[in-house]
């Protein structure tokens, strides 16, 4: 765990950023942020508190590919 304090005139960037490209779970103070660290995707779980600090819980390899689906359908009726 890194716990890191942001200073004031970027606080509200940072936490914009986290809140809108991070995936919150229900019921959850964390998010999870996606990043690319020297050609490397990683998923970061942070959680933001209060007095402008950011603690990052986690950082995990993202391994999930993602491939292009194509779904053909016919309605019999």
């Amino acid at each position: 765990m890194v716990i890191r304090q942001v200073q004031e005139k970027q606080w509200k960037h940072v936490y914009s950023q986290i809140t809108t490209d991070g995936r919150a779970t229900p019921l959850s103070l964390q998010f999870d942020v996606e990043i690319n660290c020297n050609g490397v995707d990683y998923i970061l779980k942070v959680q933001p508190e209060r007095n402008r600090k950011i603690i990052a819980l986690q950082a995990m390899k993202n391994h999930y590919i993602v491939f292009p689906v194509s779904l053909s359908v016919k309605i019999i009726s």
